[in-house]
C-alpha cells in the first residue's frame, strides 16, 4: 500500500516553497479578477514588485486592445471554472510594465482557499 501523502496537504510552508520554487509565473486571480498571489517568476516575467500588482485587476497585464473582451471570457471562466489550457488554437499576449507586448501559454486552474 502507497502511504506517501501530497507534500502541500495542509501545509501553506509546503505550498509557498513550491509556488515561490516554480519556474514558470504563476498568478492567483480572485473570481472578481483581482490579483491575490503572485510568484516571483511572474514579477520577473511582468516587470512588476508584487506590491504594484497585489489587488489590481488581472486585465492590467493585458494588452489595451484586448482588456474588455478579457474581462468577459473572465467572468465566463468563473461561471463555470475547471482546470484547462486558454486559447487553443489562437496567440495569446501579454503586457509587461514597460508596454512590451509578448506572446504566453496560460493554464487555468481552479482552487478553493479554506
Amino acid at each position: 500500500m502507497n502511504d506517501l501523502k501530497p507534500v502541500v496537504a495542509g501545509n501553506e510552508a509546503g505550498f509557498r516553497v513550491l509556488f515561490e520554487c516554480a519556474t514558470i509565473g504563476i498568478l492567483v486571480i480572485n473570481e472578481n479578477g483581482g490579483i491575490e498571489l503572485l510568484n516571483s517568476c511572474a514579477e520577473n516575467l511582468f516587470g512588476y514588485s508584487s506590491e504594484e500588482l497585489l489587488g489590481k485587476p488581472v486585465e492590467i497585464l493585458i494588452p489595451d486592445n484586448l482588456r474588455q473582451k478579457h474581462t468577459q471570457h473572465r467572468e465566463g471562466y468563473f461561471a463555470h471554472p475547471k482546470a484547462r489550457p486558454m486559447g487553443l488554437g489562437i496567440e495569446l499576449y501579454a503586457c509587461k510594465k514597460n508596454g512590451v507586448i509578448f506572446p504566453v501559454e496560460i493554464s487555468l486552474g481552479h482552487y478553493v482557499f479554506r
